[in-house]
């Protein structure tokens, strides 16, 4: 009976591991593409900031206590740059990917998938 509880437990805490949020991150940390959110973070963002010069993009979770990924604080900073700034949110794994990743994923998952069929 001990042994079922452990493996309960153990069990458990997979779970509660995997319910925190996965975003992709596009910003100035190299290197770094995805992101596992803080629990208390449920969206991912793109944000993006239109200006004379062009136009810059930052992703990854929408945590209102990271001034790095905020989008408010995000569109307080395009502002004040003479920029357009708009928020993109979702609220599941990857949702803030490029089109390109999404197609190049579900590529590896048709492999997969055909080989273990195999």
């Amino acid at each position: 009976m001990n042994s079922f509880i452990n493996i309960f437990i153990l069990a458990l805490s997979f779970v509660a591991l995997s319910e925190a949020l996965n975003c992709n991150v596009l910003n100035s940390l190299p290197g770094m593409f995805t992101q596992q959110c803080p629990g208390q973070v449920n969206q991912c963002m793109k944000f993006v900031c239109k200006t004379n010069g062009g136009q810059n993009i930052v992703k990854g979770c929408n945590d209102p206590g990271d001034l790095r990924t905020s989008c408010t604080a995000l569109q307080q900073n395009c502002q004040s740059q003479g920029g357009q700034g708009q928020c993109y949110t979702c609220s599941y794994e990857y949702c803030n990917e490029s089109p390109r990743t999404g197609i190049f994923i579900l590529s590896i998952f048709a492999l997969v998938t055909s080989y273990l069929l195999l």
